[in-house]
């Protein structure tokens, strides 16, 4: 008995080992998960200890880096400011050259100021002590402004000197009456030889005169610039020689100036080409008077308007000669830089285009040069040129041709000049608009007729109305002049059917017209499209195919009240050859008088149609009625036919629909699945708790 006990208790100590065992192994597992070991749904703990060092280190490493870079760029920057230092000529390089130049140009404008420039000169030197000075002017064929330089005279140019005005006549000094009379007032010069540039004239003296804008002048007959009169487009001086050859040479700008001396060189100056300028494409000379020197130094910019080229100033792109080499300075004092004059062009860089929009006429239309623009694109900027040749300059638009050509630098480029004839005249159909042109070409619209007012022809105003909207103005305007009508017929028993058209007058005569019936229209003709409506009290109507068709969908309490529509087209009057539009282009909207005599309380109209199509088979159908008036019905439709106001005054009994009662069961047997599992689980664990009393029970005899 106590082996017997003995067991028992090794065995209920293995059990209790084991449930020790079994929560412990649990408990340890929660308190692992609340322990946050590193697991798939847990990454932020997989990371080590160490990672937020790391991260300062690069961080740290990351910070030295850009500080170097930017200590670089700092002295990057630094090393610029010194080299733009050494270029602002404050440290002179061996290779510089001064030169004596005059600037700070004032513009005079007219005697008086002259005589009050020439007076002041005169003044200050007096009241110095100084010996008397004669004012000197520089009279040049160009603009100059303040900060303008000139080195060496430019072509044309003189450096005068100012005597004072004219005691004599005017006509006898300034032969020429045509552009002086006995008051003007005229200065005396003189030209001393050192001051003359190069093509002035030789003589020692002269005389100047200021005219105004729109003085007639007669160039002299040696001047090669420009012979013949012509009118001044803007104030501007003119020279007369003492000598009497030279006469009316200019015009020129007067200006005072100052002499001073610029130290340069070659890095502070740079070569740049004036306003206009084309580069050469094909081998030529380039004209100096195209080019400008900039020079930068000592924290100012002056600029040379007028340089020289060295002996060789052509180019030739087809043997890859580009340059030419200009000199800035005078004679042996200068520094010389070469420039890019010419290129060789891509035919990617090549532009032709019209000036103004694409040609939108019929007829065929020859352009000349002055309608195109053509040219080419270098570094972001466009030049145009006039050295282009018309390869074929005429289109026609109603054979398709709307292209024209051009040839340049040996491209030949195409442009879309004129707009192509193309698509369809949509009205109450649809015609290809050249077969319309080809249609209406031969008629000769009348002298009051829409295309007369608008002065165009009939094959124009067959291109117009492909836009709806030239359309819907072409039609408005023949309905404003009385040429198209649209109005309402009933005769007769019709009178019992009051009936008005809805749509618009145009869009009726829109959809309901032909494109070669507008036309004519638009021509001049007239047409009257009219409405009419007939009642039939007989039952023809009702015999008809479609009358048929009506009837035979009719439930046997309802009644119809039958009539025909139809829509008819007269031109000119003539009622003999009308003819009946039977189908529109789009939906016309309608109304009709319901007629007394079926007129109910609460009884309800449905409009019911029967339409032939073009096959010869019908096609019956409901129309809806839009307003909520209960005397009027009215509907849209693109088909006009026999109709009928059809009603009834009684619903159809409808049989009623008895359904099986269902019968549903007083319990039921059928379980889920989660019924069965929670009875499962209750079962386990009633058989659980019931095991576990006996076991109890039983150790506690044992142990008694």
């Amino acid at each position: 008995m106590k082996n017997s006990s003995s067991k028992k208790k090794r065995v209920v100590g293995m059990i209790l080992a084991f449930l020790m065992v079994f929560n412990l192994l649990v408990f340890t597992g929660q308190v692992g998960a609340f322990a946050g070991e590193p697991t798939q749904d847990n990454p932020s703990v997989l990371a080590p200890d160490n990672t937020s060092g790391l991260n300062q280190s690069t961080s740290d490493e990351s910070a030295q880096n850009n500080s170097g870079e930017s200590t670089q760029n700092t002295s990057d920057e630094s090393n610029q400011n010194n080299s733009t230092q050494n270029n602002s000529g404050e440290s002179a390089s061996d290779g510089s050259i001064t030169v004596k130049v005059l600037t700070n140009f004032q513009e005079i404008k007219g005697i008086d100021q002259l005589e009050s420039y020439r007076e002041s000169v005169k003044k200050s030197t007096t009241e110095g002590n100084v010996t008397e000075k004669t004012a000197k002017v520089a009279m040049i064929p160009e603009k100059y402004g303040t900060s303008d330089v000139i080195m060496g005279l430019p072509a044309g140019s003189a450096l005068v000197e100012l005597n004072g005005l004219v005691s004599e006549s005017s006509s006898s000094v300034y032969n020429t009456s045509t552009v002086v009379t006995d008051t003007t007032k005229i200065e005396y010069l003189t030209v001393p030889e050192s001051g003359r540039g190069k093509g002035f004239d030789h003589c020692p003296g002269g005389s100047i005169v200021y005219l105004s804008k729109g003085t007639k002048v007669t160039r002299n007959s040696n001047d090669t610039t420009t012979n013949g009169e012509y009118t001044l487009t803007e104030d501007a001086w003119f020279y007369n020689c003492s000598g009497g050859f030279v006469k009316n040479a200019g015009p020129f700008y007067i200006y005072t100036y100052v002499e001073d001396e610029l130290t340069y060189t070659a890095d502070n100056v740079e070569i740049e080409f004036k306003e206009g300028f084309i580069p050469l494409i094909t081998a030529g000379t380039v004209d100096p008077s195209s080019l400008e020197a900039v020079i930068k130094v000592g924290g100012n910019t002056y600029t040379v308007p007028s340089i020289e080229l060295t002996d060789n100033n052509t180019v030739d792109p087809n043997k890859d000669d580009y340059t030419v080499t200009v000199k800035v300075g005078v004679g042996e004092s200068c520094i010389t830089k070469d420039v890019k004059a010419a290129i060789k062009l891509e035919e990617s860089a090549v532009f032709a285009r019209l000036k103004s929009g694409k040609y939108t006429g019929v007829q065929a239309k020859t352009f000349s040069k002055d309608d195109i623009e053509v040219g080419f694109t270098l570094d972001g900027k466009s030049y145009t040129a006039s050295d282009f040749e018309l390869v074929d300059a005429t289109v026609n638009p109603i054979n398709g041709d709307t292209k024209i050509k051009i040839s340049y630098a040996g491209y030949t480029k195409q442009i879309d000049a004129a707009k192509a004839i193309t698509g369809d005249v949509k009205a109450n159909g649809t015609t290809d608009v050249k077969e319309l042109i080809t249609k209406v070409s031969t008629i000769t619209p009348k002298a009051q007729s829409v295309i007369n007012n608008n002065s165009i022809s009939t094959v124009e105003a067959a291109i117009h109305i492909m836009e709806t909207e030239k359309l819907d103005k072409y039609v408005n305007e023949a309905i404003d002049l009385g040429d198209a009508n649209v109005a309402v017929k009933q005769d007769g028993t019709a009178a019992k059917l009051q009936a008005k058209v809805n749509t618009v007058d145009a869009s009726v005569i829109t959809n309901s017209l032909t494109p070669e019936e507008i036309i004519r229209v638009l021509a001049g003709e007239k047409v009257d499209l009219r409405l009419e409506v007939v009642v039939d009290e007989t039952t023809d109507a009702k015999e008809t195919t479609g009358g048929q068709l009506i009837e035979s969908n009719l439930n046997t309490n309802e009644s119809a009240y039958y009539f025909t529509a139809d829509l008819y087209k007269i031109f000119n009057n003539d009622e003999d050859n009308k003819s009946s539009i039977t189908e529109f282009s789009d939906p016309i909207s309608f109304t009709i008088d319901i007629p007394e005599e079926i007129r109910n309380e609460g009884r309800v109209f449905t409009l019911v149609a029967s339409h032939e199509l073009a096959d010869g088979t019908f096609v019956t159908f409901e129309l809806v009625d839009t307003d909520d008036d209960d005397t009027t019905f009215t509907a849209s439709t693109t088909k006009l036919c026999t109709m009928a106001l059809v009603y009834a005054d009684e619903a159809v009994a409808e049989t009623p629909i008895v359904e099986d009662p269902v019968i549903e069961p007083a319990y039921n047997y059928d379980v889920s699945p989660e019924t069965a599992d929670l009875r499962n689980i209750l079962w386990a664990f009633i058989i659980t708790v019931s095991a576990g009393a006996v076991l109890v029970v039983t150790f506690r005899k044992e142990f008694q």
